[in-house]
């Protein structure tokens, strides 16, 4: 029996041939941010959406796809606004069900029937990449103690085969958002389609793909800056979606249209702290493919009437080299799911990054469930092996 550097025993044959990947696996900040190609070519592209009733259940999750945003309407004159109250929120959503990227798959079957999933690399959440931006634009002089307010953890579900690796948030390694005027702000500025007055959220799907590495990426769209057009509303009864782990229900709302108007993302800032983040704002928008910012600046709640950016005013604001900070986060995003791909590694992983100048790190995730860890599997990845056929 060989002791290991914990102090406990393993068996010569257990031990993993010289040259196998190990675990943990360290990606340093330093190499990330050289990983720059020459040539990049990036493209976004709206596949699908989505938006979730109210009515849902965690017996009955039910969502209308496409789905069906609010409509932005400009405020002329100052206004006030109260603070937010955190109360628990009364409906069923994506981290309330037990597999939260399901709906994703789900959308694209009812949107793109046709759609090639083999041909995906990764499936993520917006706010998981603007993570990584966040370790890809550290500096490597920054201090090596860990940052509370940097650090994140991001799970990583592996399916077999030629399907794609699933990246989600950590939620309770996530802080909450510090309590302000934000969603007051957007009902202020929104009006709901009497049609929608059951729904919450408007999800879009992007298609980004960055010199051939492709993601569906899942973001969140505060309004459209019209109405649907054609006038679509959901219809019928509600229909189980096939092959769902977790029974949810779905009713057709029309077609998806790609080009389905001009996209707006909503922000509020207190005028006591004027330094925006002009350059998080841009990458935000650049992964939803977003056409407008409405910044609102207010002192304590007194709101006055808000600024119209477009995408090409907010990035000259962020002063950013987007082609190069883009094929750094194609690069990294490539070599983690090349590594993780590879034989012997186990299908439950985890991103971790402690901020400052520390690395990237690739660590092993211990299951809860007896019966996951029992065949090593995760309920994320069998349903991804289930729903997408090799």
């Amino acid at each position: 029996v060989v002791m290991d550097s914990d102090g406990t025993g393993s068996s010569p044959a257990s031990k993993k041939p010289r040259g196998a990947p190990q675990l943990p696996y360290a990606i340093p900040l330093e190499e990330a941010q050289a990983g720059a190609q020459e040539g990049i070519q990036w493209t976004t592209k709206a596949i699908g959406s989505y938006s979730w009733d109210t009515t849902s259940t965690l017996k009955e999750p039910r969502i209308v796809v496409p789905g069906l945003a609010p409509v932005y309407s400009p405020a002329k004159r100052s206004f006030t606004l109260q603070r937010e109250t955190r109360h628990p929120s009364n409906y069923v959503e994506e981290y309330d069900l037990k597999v939260p990227t399901e709906s994703i798959l789900h959308v694209m079957s009812v949107c793109q029937p046709s759609f090639d999933w083999s041909a995906v690399d990764l499936v993520t959440d917006r706010n998981n990449l603007r993570k990584l931006l966040r370790f890809l634009e550290a500096s490597p002089d920054a201090p090596l103690f860990p940052d509370a307010e940097e650090s994140f953890e991001i799970i990583v579900d592996v399916p077999s085969g030629r399907r794609p690796v699933a990246f989600t948030c950590d939620l309770r390694r996530d802080a909450p958002a510090p309590l302000g005027f934000g969603h007051a702000f957007e009902e202020r500025l929104t009006t709901v389609p009497e049609v929608a007055k059951t729904l919450r959220g408007y999800f879009r799907l992007i298609l980004l793909d960055i010199n051939g590495f492709k993601v569906v990426v899942r973001t969140e769209v505060d309004a459209l800056e019209s109405p649907a057009e054609g006038g679509a509303v959901p219809e019928g009864p509600w229909k189980p979606l096939t092959g769902s782990a977790t029974g949810q229900h779905y009713r057709r709302c029309g077609d998806f249209d790609a080009a389905d108007g001009t996209v707006v993302e909503m922000k509020s800032k207190s005028a006591f702290f004027p330094d925006f983040p002009w350059r998080s704002t841009f990458y935000q928008m650049l992964l939803g493919k977003v056409d407008k910012l409405v910044l609102g600046w207010h002192k304590k709640g007194h709101f006055q009437p808000p600024k119209e950016y477009s995408y090409a005013e907010v990035q000259s604001q962020a002063n950013a080299d987007v082609d190069k900070r883009l094929s750094q986060l194609g690069a990294l995003l490539k070599r983690v799911v090349h590594f993780v791909k590879q034989a012997g590694i186990p299908k439950a992983l985890k991103l971790v990054w402690d901020g400052g100048a520390t690395d990237l790190v690739i660590e092993v995730r211990h299951l809860n469930s007896s019966e996951e860890e029992a065949d090593a599997s995760t309920l994320t990845c069998k349903f991804f092996e289930s729903y997408i056929q090799p």
